[in-house]
């Protein structure tokens, strides 16, 4: 999961995964939030620009539309510095970021654009 080209989602009906990221991250400040939340996007933009791991809970079949520069990894540089645009936001990008992405579904189906390696 640290070398692939896209954020990891996984299949996790019965909630392991879900403890396993947890446990995994329990010392790295690990950010989450459900699609559901009305402030999921501010959370993720502060793990983005603090470079904790996030982790986006219970994800149906459709995503924010927000989301997919972070999805794609979108990066450019501003002088230096890695930055990324959320919606109509410009914001740093910490290298140490890390998306994590679960759903309860058992069997679902997303678009291409999402489930592509990069």
């Amino acid at each position: 999961m640290n070398n692939a080209g896209s954020w990891p989602l996984l299949i996790d009906p019965q909630g392991q995964a879900n403890s396993w990221i947890r446990s995994l991250h329990k010392e790295n400040n690990l950010q989450v939030c459900k699609p559901s939340e009305d402030k999921f996007m501010k959370v993720i933009e502060g793990a983005i620009r603090l470079g904790f791991p996030c982790l986006l809970e219970n994800v149906g079949e459709t995503l924010e539309p927000a989301l997919d520069p972070i999805l794609l990894k979108q990066t450019y540089l501003i002088g230096s510095s890695p930055h990324i645009r959320v919606g109509d936001s410009v914001i740093p990008y910490d290298p140490n970021f890390r998306l994590y992405m679960t759903t309860k579904l058992p069997n679902p189906t997303y678009c291409l654009l999402y489930t592509s390696p990069s």
